[in-house]
């Protein structure tokens, strides 16, 4: 018989997680199954959303590299971003930014007028 296993590690502070208790962030079980109710998506799933979002905008409205806007919006991991926005868009960053680039300069004319 193997020994109980005990509750798994936050990476970023040792803490335990226990369901319905606080972790590391302040927030257990009950905040992740809100979000799900109010937006349809996992935690996870929501994170990424919002992050994408940004990575768009920023695709549009910046000529930072895919790299450093991988990192702005929280990814350590270019290709992991690159992989998970294909997915995600169905264009890869460079693929959104070429098809979007003429909407940045039309708002930035838009401004100037």
């Amino acid at each position: 018989m193997h020994p109980p296993r005990a509750a798994p590690r936050c990476r970023w502070r040792g803490a335990r997680w226990r369901p319905g208790a606080a972790g590391a962030t302040g927030t257990g079980w009950k905040a992740g199954t809100a979000v799900q109710q109010a937006t349809g998506l996992s935690p996870l799933q929501y994170v990424h959303h919002v992050r994408l979002e940004e990575a768009k905008q920023l695709l549009e409205g910046s000529e930072d590299s895919i790299e450093a806007i991988a990192g702005q919006v929280g990814y350590e991991d270019a290709g992991y971003f690159a992989r998970l926005f294909k997915r995600e868009v169905n264009l890869t960053p460079a693929q959104y930014r070429r098809r979007f680039a003429g909407l940045r300069e039309v708002l930035q004319q838009g401004r100037t007028a």
